[in-house]
């Protein structure tokens, strides 16, 4: 029997009015919606089996639709809904904002992190402020930068950076010969990691000469001004600038 047929056996075994009563015409209250709705019985309705039986078809007839319907949503929550043990999501989920200064295990959200980013820039800058002498030298307390800004320079890099140093000069009217000479780092050192010198200005016509590192010190690294032999030079009449970097600690 589906419904439309159940339908009509109600309205036949349950009439609005018997024997000058009339049937309330609102069904039994439920608080589930039902699709079939249970009448109201009335002080002369005959108790017979086939009326029983139908009132027990409805009830069997609205589980067995209460069934479907929670079997349906459970389906719901399976395909549609993140499990609480270890969520997977999907699409654009979202979560409330915490507050900025929030040090907890909250979900932080893009809001929340472009907030953050902009007010740490915000402080970075301010705190940001170079100092600068007139000889030359700066530093910026905020990283524990320090440096000097001349043709013999140097920038210490700080603590954040390993404590590293950048140095550099262009050490001016050096012989060409074989012999050793001193570059003076601007400041003292501890250690070299590396470094590069190259000639300036001073070529001589047909005269191959070049820079070689020959030792390290905490004060200056030696170079030698060598030059190409079987040429008709002489050793020490003339004079060139080395260009040079160091990185060192």
């Amino acid at each position: 029997m589906n419904n439309e047929e159940l339908q009509q056996e109600l309205n036949l075994q349950f009439p609005s009015e018997i024997a000058g009563i009339k049937r309330p015409t609102e069904p039994v209250e439920s608080k589930h919606d039902f699709f079939l709705k249970m009448p109201q019985l009335i002080s002369k309705d005959p108790v017979l089996y086939n009326k029983m039986n139908l009132l027990f078809s409805i009830l069997l007839s609205n589980d067995n639709a209460l069934k479907q319907n929670i079997d349906t949503i459970l389906g719901k929550l399976d395909n549609d809904y993140a499990q609480l043990d270890s969520p997977e999501f999907s699409g654009i989920p979202t979560v409330p904002t915490p507050e900025e200064q929030d040090n907890s295990n909250k979900i932080t959200n893009t809001e929340w992190v472009q907030a953050w980013v902009k007010a740490f820039i915000s402080k970075l800058s301010t705190n940001l402020e170079v100092e600068t002498q007139e000889d030359g030298h700066f530093s910026c307390s905020a990283l524990g930068i320090t440096g000097l800004m001349a043709q013999n320079g140097y920038i210490c890099l700080g603590k954040l950076f390993g404590n590293l140093i950048l140095q550099w000069g262009n050490t001016l009217n050096l012989t060409i010969n074989a012999s050793v000479q001193q570059l003076i780092f601007p400041i003292k050192i501890n250690a070299v990691i590396g470094a590069v010198a190259t000639i300036q200005r001073g070529d001589i016509p047909d005269i191959v000469i070049c820079p070689y590192l020959t030792s390290f010190s905490q004060n200056s690294m030696g170079v030698t001004i060598d030059y190409e032999t079987g040429k008709s030079f002489t050793p020490g009449t003339d004079i060139t600038n080395i260009v040079w970097f160091v990185l060192c600690v």
